[in-house]
């Protein structure tokens, strides 16, 4: 697992915070899917843009994915993976829970069972920490994560602030 922060410079993750929020269309969920699965079990405000889901490409897939291609092309260096290619890419958006006394983390899933990298990247500070196996990673603006995708997470819900980050799964053969 590689956790990186402050990967872009300013005036980049302004340019992806003004995309992510004033030009996507986030769509309201009342569940979250992950494979075949419910992940999420209780009432929360949840929000999705999908930019990418295997061939179909929103509107705004080249205004956020082009910007991290460069990511994808070190990714792939870093992991020795020569051939990576975007499975699926999303904006998700939790608002705050309803419920401020329950903190607990949402059940652990994985995105697909193909093989491939999971990249995330926190759009905001936020709370609502991201485990990955046993690992917590606390949601910081600019922060990138990068995992094998075989490795169930989940992350918490938030209980003071928005939170806001964009997933992306490579898949390798």
């Amino acid at each position: 697992m590689y956790i990186l922060d402050n990967v872009f410079d300013e005036e980049t993750e302004l340019e992806i915070r003004e995309n992510i929020f004033s030009n996507l269309d986030f769509y309201y969920k009342q569940n979250a899917i992950s494979g075949k699965h419910n992940i999420l079990t209780c009432n929360t405000d949840f929000f999705c843009h999908m930019f990418c889901d295997g061939e179909l490409k929103s509107n705004a897939y080249s205004d956020i994915v082009s910007i991290f291609e460069p990511i994808f092309h070190e990714v792939g260096k870093k992991y020795n993976k020569q051939s990576l290619s975007l499975g699926r890419a999303k904006a998700n958006f939790f608002r705050p829970h309803y419920n401020f006394f329950e903190f607990r983390p949402l059940p652990f899933h994985i995105d697909s069972p193909d093989k491939h990298l999971v990249v995330l990247y926190y759009v905001n500070n936020s709370d609502g920490p991201t485990l990955v196996g046993k690992k917590i990673i606390s949601p910081k603006q600019g922060r990138l994560v990068i995992f094998d995708g075989s490795i169930y997470h989940t992350h918490f819900l938030p209980r003071f602030s928005n939170r806001v980050t964009l997933n992306f799964n490579l898949h390798y053969e």
